[in-house]
């Protein structure tokens, strides 16, 4: 999936998970995309935390 971030103010960050395992994990995501592979389907967790936090976030599931 693709995430893509515009903050105006404060901080975010995003967790992506399997279960126990961490497909990606940032506490402080700068503004822009980055993109996260699975090498598996099923479902998965995303966690997002935030401090003073304005702004978007977007997720955008790719096509295999």
């Amino acid at each position: 999936m693709t995430v893509t971030v515009t903050s105006d103010s404060g901080s975010i960050g995003v967790t992506v998970a399997d279960g126990d395992n961490y497909l990606y994990r940032s506490y402080a995501i700068e503004a822009g995309s980055f993109t996260v592979t699975a090498s598996t389907a099923g479902r998965y967790t995303v966690i997002l935390t935030g401090d003073g936090f304005s702004g978007k976030i977007a997720f955008q599931k790719n096509a295999s």
